[in-house]
């Protein structure tokens, strides 16, 4: 609604507290600080930023910075995402801490997750398969030995 009445210019937008040049860039510091995700000011910064910053620009100041700041956040972000996927792929493992994850973070790795679990799911099985014909060979090579020995 505010959107509407902003583009027949019938209001002005006063964006949330959160989106400030000073509290993004906090914001921003702490997210490349911490190995971890932070919890971010929104659960939907980036589309409620998009729809403010692209509709009501002129009722920002320092609009510019502000979505330089954002954009910096995203990147941060998403570089940690896919350490952390990468990480999850080189140990096999099932899961992966990302905690404070927003929905659209989320949804970014969605359509490779499945894919990287399945091939995880994979090599899982055939190290255990491998795994248990090399046990087995390795019993018989004993065994050959001793007996070769015994004789």
């Amino acid at each position: 609604m505010a959107i509407h009445l902003k583009k027949q210019q019938q209001c002005k937008i006063i964006p949330p507290d959160w989106l400030d040049v000073e509290i993004l860039t906090n914001v921003k510091e702490q997210e490349k600080d911490n190995k971890s995700f932070v919890k971010m000011p929104s659960e939907h910064y980036m589309v409620e930023a998009k729809l403010i910053l692209g509709n009501a620009a002129d009722d920002i100041p320092r609009v510019d910075e502000i979505r330089t700041i954002i954009k910096d956040i995203w990147d941060i972000r998403m570089s940690k995402l896919r350490s952390s996927m990468d990480l999850m792929i080189k140990n096999s493992s099932m899961y992966a801490a990302v905690d404070n994850l927003t929905l659209m973070e989320m949804n970014s790795i969605r359509p490779i997750l499945p894919n990287a679990l399945d091939q995880i799911y994979r090599m899982k099985t055939i190290k255990r398969g491998l795994t248990g014909r090399t046990q087995g060979t390795s019993i018989l090579s004993h065994s050959k030995s001793t007996v070769s020995f015994n004789s």
